[in-house]
């Protein structure tokens, strides 16, 4: 969904490429787009964007709206390297807001000096509005799987627990399958007290 709304987004305002970056604290991590080569991908996505304004990302997390930089070598301030893998001049950055604030930005470049305009900003702005609907449903969905999902394991534990009623391992056993499986670990156990210590009833 993000690329397509980079996609369409690019179109519409002739730039060269759009990438969406999600917050993740005090950094802006790249989370899809359209455009641009594989390096420039791999670049962004093994290197998140400070908060600063070394950054296109950084100085819309800074002000908190629309940030044009109207051509990156000659900006002083600038001094994020993937400009040296993707080889563009000018950039834009759209705050994309949700109910918690500032948690993205829709980035978009163009390989030559040209400014976008007042109207192509508000075009990229309706863009970021739809990203963080996007986001919103995207969230929604995973939640109601969870929920599924976890109706589902207590199902399969009491039905679990009232064939094996007589068998408490079986019982411990199904337990904790289903919690590890459910908290997506990867190793999980029950213990049982025996005096002044602990045994192991059940392993997974």
């Amino acid at each position: 969904v993000l690329q397509e709304i980079a996609g369409r987004a690019i179109e519409l305002c002739r730039a060269e490429w759009g990438y969406i970056f999600l917050r993740d604290g005090d950094v802006f991590r790249f989370a899809g787009g359209h455009g641009g080569t594989a390096e420039q991908f791999e670049y962004e996505t093994e290197h998140p964007s400070p908060i600063s304004r070394g950054t296109i990302v950084g100085r819309v997390a800074l002000a908190g709206s629309a940030v044009q930089i109207r051509d990156v070598r000659d900006d002083a301030e600038y001094t994020w390297p993937g400009e040296q893998v993707g080889s563009f001049r000018t950039l834009l950055g759209v705050p994309v807001h949700g109910d918690a604030g500032l948690i993205g930005v829709l980035a978009m470049a163009r390989n030559e000096v040209a400014e976008f305009s007042d109207e192509e900003i508000d075009v990229v702005s309706l863009f970021a509005d739809q990203v963080a609907v996007a986001i919103q449903l995207a969230r929604l969905v995973a939640e109601e799987h969870e929920a599924v999902v976890r109706e589902a394991a207590v199902r399969d534990v009491l039905q679990q627990i009232a064939r094996s009623a007589l068998d408490l391992d079986e019982m411990l056993q199904v337990v904790i399958d289903r919690a590890v499986e459910l908290c997506h670990a990867d190793i999980g156990n029950i213990a049982r007290r025996d005096g002044e210590v602990f045994r192991v009833a059940a392993f997974t």
